[in-house]
């Protein structure tokens, strides 16, 4: 037998972007996903996380331990009615790497009977295609 030497030479670019399910809230509510997240490294990372206005994350940092996870929330507050809003949630780490994540949101309308008494609200509702 014999031995054999091999030279590697690697280069790493970064991740792509992944899409997050549409989140709906009422008019003037606030609506969430929640989003697992795992650590990718044999090590300890402290990760940063931020939002395009529009959206927002809790936690905004954090420490995870070797291939750790914990849950963060992504909400989103809606600022037009009858427009699909979008943003995006990046979560970086200066060891560990930057992840994107891309959001959409937009205003639902469940409130035939509660917030949408009035009629004026009922009939721009049902003029948006909301009930």
């Amino acid at each position: 037998m014999g031995e054999f030497w091999w030279t590697v030479n690697m280069t790493a670019s970064p991740s792509g972007s992944e899409s997050l399910p549409p989140i709906t809230a009422q008019l003037g509510r606030t609506g969430t996903h929640t989003l697992a997240f795992t650590n990718p490294l044999g090590a300890d990372a402290a990760f940063s996380a931020t939002a395009t206005p529009g959206f927002s994350i809790c936690p905004s940092s954090f420490v995870l331990g070797p291939y750790g996870g914990t849950d963060l929330v992504v909400e989103y507050v809606p600022g037009a009615i009858g427009v699909e809003e979008r943003g995006s949630v990046t979560v970086a780490s200066a060891t560990a790497g930057s992840f994107q994540f891309e959001c959409t949101g937009k205003v639902s309308w469940f409130c035939k009977q509660q917030a949408c008494k009035r009629r004026g609200l009922r009939d721009m509702a049902s003029q948006q295609g909301y009930v």
